[in-house]
C-alpha cells in the first residue's frame, strides 16, 4: 500500500521501498507485480521532476534526470511520463516496446500498464505503445477510437498477458478495450 499525504509525503507499507525523503509530491503511481519480485514507485515532484524507487531491474527508476513533468505512470518494468509541452518519455524494460513514445506529440494524459504504454492526445485519440507474446502469439491491445474522451487508466489482467485501458468520458461514463 502506497499513500500521497497532504503534506506532499509518502507512505509505504513495504519497508524496502524507502520514501521517507520524499517531498512536494503532487502524484504518486505504484506498480507491483503480485507474484514476482518487480515493483516500483515514482512520484512527481512539484517542481517538475521526478523521484523513484523500487527494484530498478529493467533501469525503470532511471528517472533523475527528467524535467518539465506533469504526469507519471508505473508500469510493470518502466516508467512514463508526460512532459508540459505534451511530449512523453520512458525508461525501464522495453522488450515489448512499451517505452516506443519518442515520437508522441500533443498528449494530455497517459498511463501504464505490464507490457504497453498508453498516451491520450488533445483529439481524443488513445494510443498505445507494446504488446505481448507467447506461445500462442502476439497480443497488441486494442484502442478503438472513442468519443469525448478527457483520461485514461490502464491495468492488466492478473494471470494473463492481457493490458487494457478504461477512458473516462466527459459525461462521466466509462469505456474500455476490455472485452467489449
Amino acid at each position: 500500500v502506497v499513500g500521497l499525504r497532504r503534506d506532499g509525503t509518502v507512505v509505504c507499507s513495504d519497508g524496502s521501498l524507502d520514501v521517507q525523503d520524499w517531498e512536494n509530491i503532487l502524484q504518486i503511481d505504484f506498480f507491483s507485480e503480485v507474484f514476482e519480485e518487480d515493483r516500483h514507485i515514482v512520484g512527481l515532484i512539484a517542481d517538475g521532476t521526478v523521484v523513484s524507487v523500487g527494484t530498478n531491474n529493467y533501469g525503470e527508476c532511471n528517472v533523475s534526470d527528467w524535467n518539465g513533468i506533469v504526469d507519471v505512470a508505473a508500469g510493470s518494468t518502466h516508467t512514463v511520463a508526460l512532459r508540459s509541452d505534451g511530449t512523453v518519455v520512458a525508461c525501464g524494460n522495453n522488450a515489448y516496446g512499451q517505452c516506443n513514445v519518442s515520437d508522441w506529440q500533443q498528449i494530455v494524459d497517459v498511463d501504464a500498464s505490464r507490457y504497453a504504454t498508453y498516451g491520450l492526445t488533445v483529439t481524443g485519440e488513445v494510443l498505445v505503445a507494446g504488446s505481448y507474446e507467447n506461445e500462442y502469439g502476439s497480443y497488441v491491445p486494442d484502442v478503438p477510437q472513442w468519443d469525448n474522451v478527457i483520461a485514461i487508466i490502464a491495468s492488466n489482467e492478473t494471470g494473463s498477458a492481457n493490458d487494457f485501458v478504461v477512458g473516462v468520458c466527459r459525461d462521466g461514463t466509462l469505456v474500455s478495450n476490455r472485452w467489449g
